[in-house]
């Protein structure tokens, strides 16, 4: 269990204008509780084998916070412990109640068995869950807003050794998959009901044990409803996919990848409020390079150079596409960068860099933009 409570207390500053400015303060306070419990169901029983690994988080998170104006300077707002509490001077501008109540499980329920062939993925699940609920009330200057935030569900189910899962054990190997759930409901009381979710996943692997594959995708939907006129306001739906290979090559290693997007609004209406369409190809490249040497100095020791450079090379494309605004989204963005780290012994380093891109607008070559920047630092140690 933990609580805090903060005050802040600001007086007038007396002025030819005002003499009397220090009579009067704002207050600031704001207070935090917490509690939390944990419980392991190995620790209630060792019955149930599949329940063994289940472990659960849960805290109660209250958040207060108010400001007041024209509090009388001889008055003491220490004398209230909690924000809900209400001064008996002055006049409260807003206030903010917010209490969360989260709670997490964990669970593996086949860590137990001795399964073999494409049960061995099984072996390796790993489940989480996580509810979250928030209640918050408002006063902005009297006005007063409610807001509940529910989080249900929140689900990762995590796998390793697919591959097994597959038979593809001769080709494929370090794969892990996972796969992931969202969704969100915010009511605003008397006001508006939003709706999200998001779901997909993501799923890593070797082939061949010398290219790594990572690919990744999500569905996203959000829709915001109305309550005062009965209408749905904003009803939005996207994806976002993703791919990236990674390999050696001698002392390099590259690193392609792609990512998609797209996100599409509709009003009340039906008409298309946000349209936009993201493709983005690039390379990275990464080395770093170790080349020793030595300097024999007159009358002197042999100074040794450690000389070694790491280097990140950068190139993107990126695609916007748009049906709503052409002009300002229809454009093609190359991207070039290069990051380097110069080590010439333990005690002097060199930092340097830069980066260029050029926006070629596809519906007027006038609003074609480049840019470019150089940096360079170096650093001596004794």
């Amino acid at each position: 269990v933990r609580f805090t409570i903060t005050n802040r207390e600001t007086y007038g500053i007396p002025l030819v204008t005002n003499l009397t400015a220090a009579d009067s303060k704002t207050v600031d306070r704001t207070s935090t509780a917490e509690s939390g419990w944990d419980f392991a169901w190995r620790d209630f029983t060792r019955k149930l084998r599949p329940l063994q690994s289940m472990n659960v988080v849960t805290t109660y998170l209250v958040e207060d916070g108010d400001s007041w104006k024209d509090v009388r300077g001889s008055f003491n707002s220490l004398n209230s412990i909690t924000v809900r509490d209400s001064l008996g001077s002055g006049t409260r501008t807003n206030l903010t109640i917010r209490e969360t109540i989260r709670s997490t499980q964990r669970l593996s329920p086949f860590d137990w068995a001795q399964w073999t062939g494409p049960g061995r993925t099984l072996r390796t699940m790993t489940l989480t869950s996580t509810v979250s609920d928030t209640k918050q009330r408002q006063e902005t200057t009297g006005t007063p807003t409610s807001i509940h935030t529910q989080i249900f569900p929140d689900l990762l189910l995590g796998f390793t050794q697919t591959e097994h899962l597959f038979h593809s054990q001769s080709w494929m190997s370090n794969s892990q998959m996972n796969i992931k759930s969202q969704y969100k409901k915010v009511d605003t009381k008397n006001t508006s009901l939003q709706q999200a979710s998001a779901n997909g996943g993501d799923w890593r692997f070797t082939i061949a044990r010398k290219l790594d594959l990572f690919t990744t995708y999500t569905q996203t939907t959000d829709n915001t409803f109305d309550r005062i006129n009965q209408v749905t306001t904003s009803d939005t739906h996207g994806y976002v996919f993703g791919l990236q290979l990674g390999f050696n090559i001698g002392k390099w290693r590259f690193s392609p990848k792609y990512d998609q997007t797209m996100r599409e609004t509709e009003d009340s209406a039906g008409r298309l409020t946000a349209d936009l369409r993201t493709k983005t190809a690039g390379l990275q490249a990464y080395a770093d390079l170790y080349v020793p040497a030595g300097i024999k100095l007159p009358f002197g020791d042999l100074v040794v150079f450690s000389n070694r450079i790491r280097t990140t090379e950068n190139f993107t494309l990126e695609m916007r596409r748009s049906s709503i605004d052409q002009l300002n989204s229809n454009t093609d963005t190359y991207k070039l960068s290069t990051t380097n780290d110069y080590e010439m012994t333990s005690n002097v380093r060199l930092s340097f860099g830069g980066s260029y891109f050029y926006t070629a607008n596809k519906v007027s070559s006038d609003a074609n933009t480049y840019g470019y920047e150089v940096n360079s630092l170096l650093t001596i140690q004794f």
